[in-house]
């Protein structure tokens, strides 16, 4: 995977980090403030009448943490795990959850004013979960919100209560 193009340096541009993964040959990333650990998979207990998003949840070190599955939540077929597949644990206020993605690049450094907001040529589902774009020079990365990636599936509500 190759990084973005670097700008020349401005003080008053601030750095962002993100934790980039893949999910059927796309790439995403979560900011690395609310990324916990990442993790290889579980054994996955299932959990009735739970959404389809929700695949289960693991025991991780003494706590059960539910885990979503980014394939079905951005609209990709569903497959099998392999050796690659891990979970990105993030912690948001006080939801701690598991997101199983196809696998998982490295952490990077961007500054702010390279992440475009304008994101007219994603789908309408992808507009749902994602917060900002950056360019790459092979592909965009894909900035998934978390917060409103956990509202629109129910697991906190519109009036964070």
């Amino acid at each position: 995977m190759e990084r973005v193009t670097q700008k020349p340096y401005n003080e008053s541009s601030e750095n962002q980090q993100f934790v980039v993964f893949d999910i059927d040959g796309k790439i995403y990333g979560i900011n690395i403030l609310l990324t916990e650990s990442i993790e290889r998979m579980h054994r996955i207990t299932r959990v009735p009448k739970s959404p389809s998003e929700i695949t289960g949840v693991i025991n991780l070190r003494g706590d059960i943490v539910p885990l979503l599955c980014m394939r079905k939540i951005l609209g990709y077929k569903d497959k099998g795990y392999t050796d690659l597949t891990r979970i990105i644990i993030v912690q948001f206020e006080e939801y701690r959850i598991g997101l199983i993605v196809d696998q998982v690049h490295d952490v990077l450094t961007v500054p702010s004013d390279d992440i475009q907001l304008s994101m007219d040529e994603l789908t309408e589902k992808e507009k749902v979960y994602i917060s900002g774009i950056i360019n790459m020079n092979e592909q965009p990365l894909m900035l998934i919100d978390i917060p409103k990636t956990l509202e629109k599936i129910n697991i906190i509500d519109k009036q964070g209560v």
